[in-house]
């Protein structure tokens, strides 16, 4: 995620928001939306509205991460509005493979929307925002790293695992400056007592990460920036990688001032290795064999 103007967030991490306007008996929206039965990604500026609970929400939104193919980036804020209903709401535009611009001006006009059926209530929503990390992103990103170690190091393979689509899973350091942005547009909206941003989630092809900020987290975001916070949670990452597992990289997380946590949804069916200019999907634990010389590589760490 990268921040684009003072209407937008750029981000590329908001998967799970396409169902925010749904689960309210009491709203009926008179700003455009469709509603759509299930999640999905939409093309340019469209924005849906889809009635489901948390954990059937979730469940497709893993299940779209998932997928053996390239997709577009989307964002979505998620409402609860108690009994185990909630709406999610999509808010994105300009999806990309790899980002998705949140749409403020759309998400001040739901704030107005909100206020209107909230203001007898006498409490707010609290909000969660979603994004995907997708396998095939995650997969191409492997793979540009392999290109580029073949090229200069004689890399003949590399093995990417389970704990590999975990940590990838992990917010950048631009999602962390997203989730700031986010919250002061929630916490500055003409009508405060409406929304605030509970935290932040990122559908990943194995589970889901939740992650919001400690003060301390939330200063060192604010002085660092995107690109200095990217290298920063880079190198927490190589910190799971180094260990082989989740556990260590979340650890390294929260001495950042990040409070994260994982639940694991989903298993890999098999390993990729990549050899040459091709990928060959291997059983989890299977070592690649190759009788050609050089150094073998299973990958230490590369910033999102």
């Amino acid at each position: 995620m990268s921040w684009r103007a003072p209407r937008s967030l750029e981000v590329g991490w908001l998967v799970s928001a396409s169902a925010f306007v749904a689960s309210c008996s009491f709203f009926q929206p008179s700003i455009r939306l469709v509603e759509s039965s299930g999640l999905r990604v939409t093309d340019g500026s469209e924005h849906t509205l889809t009635r489901l609970s948390r954990e059937a929400g979730e469940r497709e939104l893993v299940s779209m991460a998932a997928v053996d193919e390239m997709q577009l980036e989307e964002g979505w804020l998620y409402f609860d509005t108690g009994g185990g209903r909630g709406i999610f709401v999509d808010v994105g535009e300009m999806q990309a493979d790899s980002a998705v611009v949140f749409d403020m001006d759309f998400i001040d006009m739901v704030l107005d929307e909100l206020a209107d059926g909230r203001r007898a209530q006498g409490r707010p929503f609290e909000a969660t925002s979603y994004h995907l990390h997708t396998r095939e992103w995650i997969l191409d990103l492997h793979r540009r790293i392999f290109e580029s170690l073949r090229e200069e190091l004689w890399v003949h393979f590399m093995q990417v695992e389970q704990y590999h689509f975990e940590i990838f899973s992990l917010p950048s350091g631009a999602d962390l400056v997203g989730h700031v942005r986010l919250t002061e547009a929630l916490r500055h909206h003409g009508n405060p007592q409406v929304a605030r941003l509970l935290e932040s989630r990122i559908a990943g092809p194995t589970g889901i990460v939740t992650y919001k900020l400690t003060p301390e987290g939330e200063r060192l975001v604010r002085e660092l920036g995107p690109m200095e916070m990217d290298r920063v949670v880079a190198l927490a990452k190589a910190d799971g990688i180094r260990a082989r597992n989740m556990a260590a990289a979340m650890a390294a997380y929260r001495r950042l001032g990040v409070d994260v946590e994982y639940e694991q949804r989903r298993t890999v069916a098999e390993d990729v290795y990549f050899e040459g200019k091709n990928d060959r999907r291997l059983r989890p634990g299977r070592a690649p064999g190759s009788s050609r010389a050089g150094l073998s590589f299973r990958l230490f760490a590369w910033p999102r």
